[in-house]
């Protein structure tokens, strides 16, 4: 089955690549390396502002509306793979990837006034290698 595709693209990002093979040091500054066996797997770091929840003219939430920036179909798509189902991601310096959440989706309170605008937050997600 075809993985889903993360289409959240307003968000900033940050990428930590992991310290990957083995270091020892000995005397006299020596420092023996040995390179991973293994493919790195990354964290990304994603970072919302304005995120939003949408209603229809009924009142109740729609995440049909605006879905790029809507809160209520981000939770529903974190609800479709909590942290065990892998999904695409389009990373803007490593390209298309396979990612999980790392951790789980933290839902923010609404700013006053700011007809159903979340506070900033961010999500961790983990390149599958």
């Amino acid at each position: 089955m075809a993985l889903e595709t993360f289409d959240f693209p307003y968000h900033s990002f940050s990428t930590e690549n992991p310290d990957s093979g083995f270091r020892l040091q000995f005397g006299q500054s020596y420092i023996f390396s040995v390179p991973p066996t293994d493919p790195d797997q990354r964290k990304i770091t994603l970072t919302f502002r304005g995120m939003q929840f949408f209603t229809n003219t009924s009142g109740i939430l729609d995440e049909t509306i605006n879905p790029q920036r809507n809160m209520f179909n981000l939770i529903k798509f974190y609800q479709r793979h909590k942290l065990y189902k892998s999904f695409k991601y389009q990373h803007p310096v490593h390209g298309l990837i396979e990612v999980k959440f790392n951790k789980p989706l933290k839902e923010e309170d609404v700013i006053d006034g700011g007809y159903g605008v979340v506070k900033e937050f961010s999500i961790e997600l983990i390149e599958i290698p």
